[in-house]
């Protein structure tokens, strides 16, 4: 039933701390052999101030001016099998990565465990015409980001469409 504050930073960041602390709801005591017995409990925190506060909450992430499912429409639409992706009978779920740059320029198009077969290049076709990015910001300032998009190779499904 006891809080002690080992060091008080003072502005009652103290008296709120213990508020939380007692509205944290029911604690099951230490047990020692069967038997509830008095415990101490640290619970480390870190104040931040209100500048960092703010900084870290105000990050937007990229994103496709015309909203992700119309680039995941376009880039679908505009992606175009490899034809030795074809040849070998290629499926499967992949990731390409790529950075937008603080202009919205995409840059750095990777895909994660690329299988080869000229997948990466249409992959890089595809993203190129499904649209331009808005870049992330932080505090309201444009920022180079990262993004990963999945994609799924789906030979029936493509040939059903051809």
């Amino acid at each position: 039933d006891s809080i002690d504050i080992v060091r008080d930073l003072g502005d009652k960041i103290s008296l709120r701390l213990i508020d939380i602390l007692k509205r944290s709801g029911d604690w099951e005591p230490a047990k020692k052999n069967g038997s509830p017995v008095a415990s101490w409990v640290r619970f480390p925190y870190k104040v931040l101030s209100l500048r960092e506060s703010a900084s870290s909450s105000l990050l937007v992430k990229a994103e496709p001016i015309e909203g992700m499912s119309t680039f995941i429409e376009k880039f679908y639409k505009n992606f175009q099998y490899p034809p030795e992706a074809l040849k070998a009978g290629l499926s499967g779920d992949y990731e390409l990565n790529f950075i937008v740059k603080e202009d919205g320029k995409i840059t750095g198009v990777k895909l994660k465990d690329d299988p080869g077969y000229g997948v990466l290049t249409s992959a890089q076709r595809a993203l190129n015409r499904a649209g331009t990015w808005k870049p992330a910001t932080q505090n309201g300032e444009a920022v180079k980001s990262s993004v990963v998009v999945p994609f799924k190779l789906n030979l029936k499904e493509f040939r059903t469409h051809i």
